[in-house]
């Protein structure tokens, strides 16, 4: 039994994933030595400290809900906002089971946890990038189309879908965008030349991009147009 003991202590002291256990009162009764790196603590330091503790008001706020469903015997995966011991954002992951004392009654709790800090820190990232580039496609002077090229069995261009356009393009064909996203110019604009969905096709196919006027008999108009890919062919 103590070789064990042994065995597990030491399988779960070099885990590379966190180990946190919490009694009834939400105080931490053990942490492993990566839950204690995490945090940039010693195991020591963190023992007998409540969990909170280790929250700013935020993410104490985050835990509270989740404390009661786990005294109701909820396990449950989270993420929490913790502070690291050099006041910097830690974000984690914790797979949380409850745990019971022999009558029935709540004993605390047992945590996997994994630091996702970078992963967080890309998608906050991500999410200002979009907004940046949203913020400059809803306001370029420029009409703004992207398109899905349509091929037939051959693989010969045959049309293709709009999937966004931004206002300026709406502005610039007199078409509003709600009657052009989802559907195939074919649908509406039964008459547009073949040659526009020649050179779309040629740019998807080659991914190369152009330059050219071309004049549009369904608007009227002539139009500069600088195709060039991004997105995938589909077939039909």
């Amino acid at each position: 039994m103590r070789d064990s003991e042994a065995r597990y202590r030491s399988i779960v002291e070099t885990a590379q994933e966190g180990i946190w256990q919490i009694d009834a009162n939400g105080r931490t009764s053990y942490v492993n030595r990566k839950m204690a790196e995490i945090l940039g603590y010693t195991v020591a330091e963190m023992q007998g400290r409540s969990l909170l503790d280790f929250m700013d008001e935020e993410g104490r706020a985050m835990v509270a809900y989740n404390v009661e469903r786990r005294k109701q015997g909820i396990a449950e995966q989270h993420e929490f906002k913790f502070q690291h011991k050099n006041g910097a954002t830690v974000w984690a992951e914790l797979n949380t089971t409850p745990q019971h004392n022999a009558d029935g009654s709540y004993a605390g709790a047992l945590a996997m946890v994994t630091d996702i800090t970078e992963r967080r820190r890309a998608e906050m990232a991500l999410r200002e990038s979009e907004a940046k580039y949203r913020q400059l496609f809803e306001n370029m002077t420029s009409g703004f189309a992207l398109h899905e090229i349509i091929c037939d069995a051959e693989g010969k261009p045959v049309d293709y879908r709009y999937l966004q356009a931004n206002p300026a393009f709406e502005k610039l064909t007199g078409v509003p965008i709600a009657n052009l996203v989802g559907k195939r110019i074919r649908e509406i604009m039964p008459d547009t030349e073949d040659y526009w969905i020649q050179i779309f096709g040629k740019v998807a196919l080659t991914r190369e991009p152009m330059a050219y006027e071309n004049f549009s008999r369904e608007l009227g108009k002539y139009y500069d147009t600088w195709p060039s890919v991004r997105k995938q062919i589909n077939l039909q």
